[in-house]
């Protein structure tokens, strides 16, 4: 990971973790606590776009599955097209279902968090994705 992240770095380009993930075939959060841990270990750190330019990552897989659950595709022709685990987008698709849902009856982005058991900066991601969708 460190080299890779080196090598695009030394071209002019930067990884995300979620390239990581794709390049190494791991999730997302395995390369997020593997990058901590080297970094720690070796006190240095992982040229990623996220640290050299404080952007955080791009598109999450999710919001890419809630978008093209929105568009009407099915949860396994999701998880297809993304290459992405079927259990996992329609975790995606059930939870983005619930916060709309509580949202629409409790009217508090905190209270639809805790009542789905979410963060609440996933309900408001999940909002703002319905909002602009629906």
């Amino acid at each position: 990971m460190a080299r890779m992240c080196g090598e695009a770095f030394s071209q002019g380009a930067l990884l995300t973790q979620v390239d990581l993930a794709t390049l190494l075939d791991r999730d997302v959060r395995t390369i997020r606590n593997d990058q901590k841990l080297y970094q720690q270990k070796y006190d240095i750190l992982i040229a990623t776009r996220g640290n050299k330019c404080d952007i955080g990552p791009g598109i999450t897989q999710r919001e890419k599955s809630i978008q093209l659950f929105l568009d009407g595709q099915e949860a396994i022709s999701i998880a297809h097209q993304l290459q992405h685990a079927l259990k996992a987008v329609e975790r995606y698709i059930n939870s983005y279902c619930r916060i709309v849902y509580c949202q629409q009856q409790l009217h508090n982005t905190l209270k639809t968090a805790m009542a789905v058991g979410v963060s609440v900066a996933l309900v408001s991601k999940c909002l703002a994705i319905h909002n602009v969708h629906c």
